[in-house]
């Protein structure tokens, strides 16, 4: 992840005095501060005025941002302090949000006993609410697959540490895969056509882990999907036409690593799950691509980060796989 060209590490240490008291005026300890914490907590990073509406500043300036590509948060605030505030501030199209609390989370937890799920769960949880997404969610959900015993005690987890968050449990007492979680997400967009759904799980928590802990995938997917939500849910609200959004987008139309973002029309379309008595392992993969089924095609899928559609690219060859993990613990 990179350093905005603009941050200005004098002012982010005098805006925020907690900075202040911790680093001063060190410019490298400040740099990774916003790195590591600073972005996902929607800090700012330069003197920009606080009632500055960027998304109003994309609408009101369309030659400027004439692509999909151009429409980020990071792009207005870059453009506006880069000239001078010299551009057309006289509003054509005023940018409202068409839904009050537009989205739905739906987050799939697989307990493992053999896993620290404490650290897993609470770092999943605790960056979806420093991202301050939870401002506009209508409904935080939770599928929780365990014994009677270990769910009891993740409710009471969740409870004494966040008991500020408002959450709903599906429970699921023997082990069926993503499955329950597929069939209840879809279940929501049939009650919820008009809002825009997030899926993740506990990736990890099973597989291609030999840690107790958290993975560096893991943890990049959940940044990822969530640090720059303003702008997905200013795409979904701009183009009509994009139905699906995630980080590793597949031609066929399903999204790697089964972290997505999804319109409730869109999933309606998509297959209905049946839930079965029991389940072959193999089969666990047909949750993993089953967003696809609602149209088999990338052509409606926005990629979170390349920030266009038809933004294919191999699971290793990206950037931000090869990040230091140190940044993301």
């Amino acid at each position: 992840m990179n350093l905005p060209e603009l941050f200005d590490y004098k002012f982010y240490s005098d805006r925020y005095p907690d900075l202040k008291n911790a680093f001063g005026y060190n410019e490298e300890l400040l740099k990774k501060h916003y790195l590591v914490h600073g972005q996902f907590e929607n800090r700012k990073f330069c003197n920009m005025p606080d009632d500055f509406d960027w998304k109003k500043y994309i609408n009101d300036n369309p030659s400027v941002f004439n692509t999909m590509e151009t429409k980020t948060k990071k792009n207005a605030i870059q453009h506006f302090l880069t000239n001078n505030n010299q551009i057309n501030t006289t509003p054509l199209t005023p940018y409202v949000i068409t839904l009050n609390k537009p989205i739905i989370i739906l987050y799939y937890v697989f307990l493992n006993s053999n896993k620290d799920w404490k650290n897993m769960i609470g770092g999943q949880i605790h960056d979806i609410i420093k991202s301050k997404i939870l401002d506009v969610t209508y409904r935080f959900h939770i599928v929780v697959s365990g014994n009677k015993n270990s769910i009891d005690e993740l409710k009471y987890f969740l409870r004494n540490n966040y008991n500020n968050i408002a959450i709903d449990y599906t429970e699921v007492y023997e082990n069926k895969y993503e499955f329950p979680a597929i069939k209840k997400i879809r279940d929501l967009a049939i009650e919820n056509p008009d809002k825009i759904f997030i899926y993740l799980h506990t990736k990890g928590m099973v597989f291609n882990n030999p840690s107790s802990l958290r993975t560096l995938t893991e943890s990049k997917l959940t940044l990822n999907t969530f640090l720059d939500w303003e702008t997905t849910l200013f795409i979904f609200e701009t183009y009509p036409e994009i139905q699906k959004a995630g980080m590793v987008p597949n031609k066929e139309g399903f999204i790697y690593f089964n972290f997505w973002w999804a319109r409730g029309s869109y999933l309606i379309k998509c297959d209905p799950i049946e839930i079965k008595d029991t389940y072959e392992e193999q089969e666990r993969f047909i949750c993993e691509s089953w967003l696809k089924t609602g149209s088999f095609t990338w052509e409606d899928t926005y990629s979170v980060i390349r920030k266009q559609i038809y933004a294919y690219s191999d699971n290793f060859d990206m950037p931000l796989w090869k990040e230091t993990p140190e940044l993301f613990m």
